[in-house]
């Protein structure tokens, strides 16, 4: 009998899932084995059906040590069957940088591949109040080994304030953007917001990302440009 354990996106869009078969674990009737989904999990490619599950299956690592040998060929053969298509690979490492980062939540989209939001700055000073965000999201296309790219930063106030400064500096280089805003607006009782935004950080962080798995950043001026 079998029975589900987790899902996985392939690069076409297409949800494979990963059964437990008569002592077994199988994607489309083939064999995967305990390392390679065990790596899988590692590196967050997997949605599995239930945090129980996770746990039965990481409980089976003790297991890889008293496995017995397995012919080169045959190893070969199975990892090539068995690993993550290039653009899962890249996805789960680009939310893993991005957890390095205090400040930033990146996780996967519904109509995007991943979202990256940045609460940069937020006051309020009784007679007034402003927010500033950066938002950026990213699709990943395995066929052309490109990552399409597209980032705003928001502005929202309200109310009076008491003046301020404001001042860029940045050079474009095609479409991309690099260096610096800085903002700071005046309250009653003195400076109510200091804010400082380096154009180019972020994006820089997701072509790290993208050169280490041998892929091209691609950045977008429409939002759509980015989605599905």
């Amino acid at each position: 009998m079998q029975m589900p354990l987790a899902t996985y996106r392939t690069a076409d869009g297409t949800v494979k899932t990963i059964e437990w078969d008569e002592g077994r674990f199988v994607v489309d009737g083939a064999e995967l084995a305990l390392a390679d989904l065990l790596a899988w999990d590692a590196a967050g490619s997997l949605s599995w059906v239930s945090p129980e599950t996770q746990a039965w299956a990481r409980s089976l690592a003790p297991q890889l040590d008293s496995q017995e040998p397995v012919p080169a060929q045959t190893q070969a053969q199975a990892a090539a069957a068995a690993q993550p298509d290039a653009r899962l690979a890249l996805l789960a490492d680009i939310l893993a940088t991005f957890a390095q980062y205090p400040g930033y939540t990146a996780q996967y989209g519904t109509d995007t591949d991943i979202t990256i939001d940045n609460k940069v700055a937020q006051a309020n000073w009784g007679t007034g109040k402003k927010r500033i965000d950066y938002t950026a999201h990213l699709k990943a296309i395995e066929a052309e080994r490109v990552v399409y790219f597209f980032e705003m930063l928001k502005e929202q106030g309200s109310g009076l304030s008491f003046g301020g400064f404001e001042s860029e500096s940045f050079t474009t280089v095609g479409k991309k953007r690099s260096g610096t805003t800085k903002e700071i607006v005046m309250g009653p009782g003195g400076v109510a917001m200091d804010a400082t935004w380096d154009y180019g950080q972020t994006r820089a962080i997701v072509e790290s990302v993208c050169v280490r798995h041998g892929w091209v950043l691609k950045v977008v001026l429409r939002p759509g440009s980015a989605k599905y």
